[in-house]
């Protein structure tokens, strides 16, 4: 088997189960996550709480699997956004160029001068700490990388013989652009996501181990971090569960990504 197969395999079995931990959740187990229990807190792991217990008593293993649904999925709807906007402005800007074209590229470098997560420090500290402005600082931050990548994309193609061809047979502006650049665009798109979700999982849960994004008690593993890094050397379980997990869903998806890019690259050499 090819070495991207491999990797297109592990990473997507990987997000596979965190998909199906965070669906199923409640189902998986049956504790409280943000149920304390003082008289069992700071538990080493054993058999009733088998990744032990945090300062307030709460089993861990039920704050790791709950947090899934809020990590992962918070990670996709804020991937989403920044997909559908950056998408969307890439292929107007690059297509009918002029002053819309000028305009997003200006916002582009003002927002690329500014290290991503500073940025997204500086949005969250304007707008207010919480989840829904944590995902809106990390959109504001994600979107100009695809909104860049389009609109290069677009500029090429729009000159390529098959899109003249239609132009000039009588096809709209808006049937072009839905039928002979977007489908030319996605491939490149797709792979892109799939790469840049482990970015956006790392800021979100930057912001969270901060007290600006996901709040307490909320099963969070950014939050996870945060109230274990007083616990690092007399109950050092706290920090190694939500940080494995933290690893290994950005693991996950850099794996993923790089398989697939490698697989449709190998794809098109060979004229699939």
């Amino acid at each position: 088997m090819k070495k991207y197969n491999r990797g297109t395999t592990v990473g997507g079995s990987i997000i596979l189960l965190l998909l199906l931990a965070s669906a199923f959740a409640s189902s998986l187990v049956t504790m409280n996550p943000t149920a304390s229990d003082l008289m069992n807190r700071l538990k080493p792991p054993n058999f009733s709480h088998i990744l032990g217990t945090d300062h307030l008593g709460r089993d861990v293993f039920s704050r790791l699997v709950h947090a899934t649904r809020l990590s992962v999925g918070v990670s996709v709807a804020a991937l989403s956004v920044s997909i559908a906007t950056g998408l969307s402005l890439g292929l107007v800007a690059g297509y009918f160029r002029g002053v819309i074209d000028s305009l997003l590229m200006a916002v582009i470098n003002i927002l690329l001068a500014f290290p991503g997560m500073i940025l997204s420090l500086a949005i969250v500290g304007i707008a207010g700490t919480g989840l829904g402005n944590a995902v809106f600082a990390v959109c504001v931050v994600s979107w100009t990388g695809y909104a860049r990548v389009v609109r290069g994309m677009t500029l090429s193609l729009k000159e390529r013989d098959f899109v003249k061809a239609a132009r000039i047979s009588g096809s709209s502006d808006m049937k072009i652009i839905a039928r002979h650049i977007l489908p030319n665009l996605l491939t490149t798109v797709i792979v892109y996501a799939a790469t840049n979700i482990s970015s956006i999982a790392m800021q979100l849960a930057a912001l969270s181990f901060l007290g600006l994004g996901a709040q307490p008690p909320a099963p969070e593993w950014g939050i996870m971090l945060n109230e274990a890094k007083g616990y690092i050397s007399t109950a050092p379980w706290l920090i190694l569960a939500p940080g494995s997990a933290l690893v290994l869903m950005i693991s996950a998806f850099n794996l993923f990504g790089e398989g697939l890019a490698l697989c449709l690259n190998e794809g098109k050499r060979v004229g699939i």
